[in-house]
């Protein structure tokens, strides 16, 4: 059937499923500033810096249990204290920035370093949340300074690796890995990261050396063993990848990627009761997820795919209302996850008609024509030239008794021309090149 035979291409293909692209960015709290007599260096009256450094401690102590406005509230307490004290704005940029709140971040940040100028890790951590926003160059920007300021910190390498990938720059990002590897032979992070490049780059063979080297240093990294899969699975060795797929999910039970990517794998093998449990679970994690700032927004890239490609399988096995109920949920969740994209840079993406176009023919074959025809002219506001839309549209006029636009409809179709792609083929072919767009985690 054209629905199974366009999974095993999707899940052949599987390597570029994005979630925050690489393994996160050293962020952390700059526990130093604690100490009274580092604040007592920004206020020479001294007056306020124990209570200031109490207030400061709080802060943090919030942040290390994920009550960020608790900290913030916190910082905001200490900078009331001690207004030029530095330490105080950097850390309350990084709890906007665990909260997902870049711009607040970034604005902290650069007064921290107006106040210290050699502030390494506000340089680092606002290269980092504007790597977040996509504005790479600025990331970089702000890791090279980074470096100039202290270039034997591996970290400073590291945080410019994942911004030179996000870019786009993989011969930059190797470089700048290999240089963390060489400060840190150890360093689990920097191969599995280069290993992601290497892959990104079709370079599949390396990646599966720095894959393996980093589960050599440690054996239960299930973000390698994931990134291992995506290798193997684009290498064709679809065996292997389902091995270290379930070997990531063993280690880390709540990681969405690796039972999105599974569950490709088992709807190209024809597996759709394993296949939709999958899915299912990834849309459970994502609505666990949801509300944890930037990571929920790459979570919902998942959560829309696994609603998308569960709604197909959903409307092969005639399960029309399932189908519909899911197509409904990735209709809603679109702008979320265009939004990914959009702040990736990358033009290539998964068009919304093509969800419209999947549930106009789920609502046709329940025999809501109406509800049909309204999805169908979505689709064609979204895409003019859909072809495929205006064909299945014409058939839904005929069925309500409507000759003269059904044969208006027929003969856009056939002016625009008609492939023999289905919807749901289509669509299934997007987003493995979407995926690919996007690039590995």
């Amino acid at each position: 059937m054209m629905l199974q035979s366009n999974l095993n291409h999707l899940a052949s293909n599987a390597a570029s499923i994005p979630l925050n692209s690489y393994i996160s960015p050293r962020n952390r709290n700059d526990v130093a500033v604690n100490d009274p007599k580092y604040i007592s260096m920004f206020n020479k009256d001294n007056i306020g810096v124990n209570e200031a450094s109490i207030y400061n401690y709080r802060g943090i102590d919030c942040c290390e249990k994920g009550k960020f406005d608790e900290g913030i509230e916190h910082f905001n307490t200490v900078i009331a204290l001690v207004p030029k004290f530095a330490g105080a704005y950097y850390n309350r940029g990084t709890a906007y920035a665990q909260k997902g709140d870049f711009d607040n971040a970034i604005t902290d940040y650069t007064k921290a370093i107006d106040l210290k100028s050699d502030y390494v890790a506000a340089y680092i951590n606002r290269g980092n949340a504007y790597d977040k926003k996509g504005d790479f160059d600025k990331a970089i920007e702000d890791h090279t300074k980074a470096i100039h300021l202290n270039p034997d910190d591996a970290n400073v390498y590291y945080n410019r690796g994942i911004a030179y990938a996000d870019k786009g720059d993989f011969d930059a990002a190797i470089g700048d890995f290999t240089k963390v590897i060489h400060l840190n032979p150890n360093d689990t992070y920097a191969y599995c990261n280069r290993g992601t490049v290497y892959s990104r780059n079709d370079e599949f063979d390396l990646a599966l050396e720095d894959f393996n080297t980093a589960i050599g240093l440690d054996p239960k990294f299930a973000a390698a063993y994931f990134q291992r899969g995506i290798a193997h699975d684009s290498k064709g060795e679809s065996e292997k990848a389902l091995e270290d797929y379930n070997t990531a999910i063993k280690l880390e039970p709540n990681f969405a990627p690796s039972y999105n990517l599974r569950g490709l794998y088992y709807s190209a093998k024809g597996e759709y009761k394993q296949a939709i449990k999958d899915f299912s679970r990834t849309i459970e994690l994502k609505e666990d997820l949801s509300g944890i700032g930037a990571l929920g927004f790459e979570i919902v890239v998942f959560a829309y795919m696994a609603y998308c490609v569960r709604g197909m399988i959903y409307h092969s096995k005639g399960e029309i209302d399932l189908a519909i109920t899911d197509f409904t949920k990735a209709i809603e969740l679109y702008p979320k996850f265009a939004e990914v994209y959009v702040r990736r840079g990358i033009e290539l993406n998964p068009k919304l008609e093509e969800v419209y176009v999947s549930r106009g023919m789920a609502y046709t074959k329940k025999g809501e024509f109406e509800r049909a025809i309204v999805d169908y002219a979505e689709a064609i506001a979204l895409k003019p030239d859909d072809a495929d839309a205006y064909y299945r549209r014409s058939k839904v006029w005929l069925h309500l008794g409507q000759p003269e636009k059904a044969k208006a409809d027929m003969q856009t179709a056939s002016k625009i021309g008609i492939n023999s792609s289905t919807a749901l083929d289509e669509t299934l072919q997007n987003y493995d090149r979407a995926w690919k767009a996007l690039g590995n985690l």
